[in-house]
């Protein structure tokens, strides 16, 4: 999927939250609350991820069109202040229950899936995950100005 085989030079893409279950004696889950947010390409980017509780290990995937899933970051302790490949960081602030993704300057390439993804051992695999359809994320070209829509 390129820019010029859409409309309007579209891309877009639909997002979804993984829900982490711990296999412990409670249930632990992410959520990223916003449906769309829009910023102007090179301007900065939050995407919003809030959690139910407790004391797990962070991440944050992308999936970029035809491609496979890429751990952008990880949480797991110490600084929570966490930077990620190109550009993306993420801070874990346990008082709000939140792990933000944040990028100082969007781009036409960061047009793709996005995954906060929360569990209670690193080496736990996705069996007990949920998968829900939840955000949008897209840049368009309209009379010369871009934008990102997430």
């Amino acid at each position: 999927l390129s820019a010029s085989s859409l409309p309007g030079h579209v891309l877009s893409d639909h997002s979804a939250a993984w829900n982490a279950l711990n296999r412990g004696t409670g249930a632990q889950s992410v959520t990223q609350p916003d449906d769309h947010i829009s910023v102007s390409e090179e301007t900065s980017l939050e995407l919003k991820c809030n959690y139910s509780s407790g004391n797990l290990y962070f991440f944050w995937y992308v999936q970029y069109p035809s491609q496979g899933l890429q751990l952008l970051l990880r949480y797991s302790s110490g600084p929570t202040l966490v930077k990620g490949i190109k550009g993306f960081e993420a801070e874990l602030k346990k008082n709000e229950t939140s792990f933000h993704l944040r990028k100082s300057s969007a781009h036409l390439g960061d047009s793709a899936v996005y995954f906060c993804a929360a569990s209670d051992t690193v080496t736990e695999t996705a069996e007990g995950a949920e998968h829900k359809p939840h955000e949008t994320l897209e840049f368009s070209e309209i009379q010369g100005h871009s934008s990102t829509c997430f």
